[in-house]
């Protein structure tokens, strides 16, 4: 369920300029924070990070 999440996460980090909190929303988590923290432990970068690593 988490990565199903995430995936969909990563989905709009790429396709749309939403804020993370936003994001984190959008895909269930109740807060950035915990979204972060989910985020880093299975795509292994803080979402802003793999953000900004994809659009290079």
């Amino acid at each position: 369920m988490l990565q199903k999440r995430i995936e969909r996460a990563q989905h709009l980090l790429l396709t749309t300029a939403q804020p993370l909190v936003e994001v984190a929303l959008n895909v269930g988590f109740q807060t950035q924070a915990h979204f972060t923290t989910i985020f880093k432990k299975i795509a292994g970068n803080t979402p802003r990070r793999w953000r900004r690593e994809q659009q290079v």
